[in-house]
């Protein structure tokens, strides 16, 4: 729930499907791309001490930005 498959980064179930995913991205270049991109502004806009911090403080649960 923290990061979406294809948004922010690739999940994969087991071996063979670790593997199936690799040959299909593998070819497509600019969708590795983007998929790192936004996993990488995403992590540091909401997952940086300065964002969980005030959290912290208050002593309350984080929240996530996806819902």
């Amino acid at each position: 729930r923290l990061l979406h498959d294809g948004v922010h980064c690739i999940w994969y179930r087991d071996l063979d499907d670790c593997v199936a995913r690799v040959h299909e991205l593998l070819p497509d270049h600019a969708r590795r791309e983007r998929v790192r991109r936004d996993g990488e502004a995403f992590v540091r806009r909401h997952h940086t001490y300065d964002a969980r911090l005030p959290f912290l403080l208050a002593q309350r649960p984080w929240e996530n930005p996806l819902g």
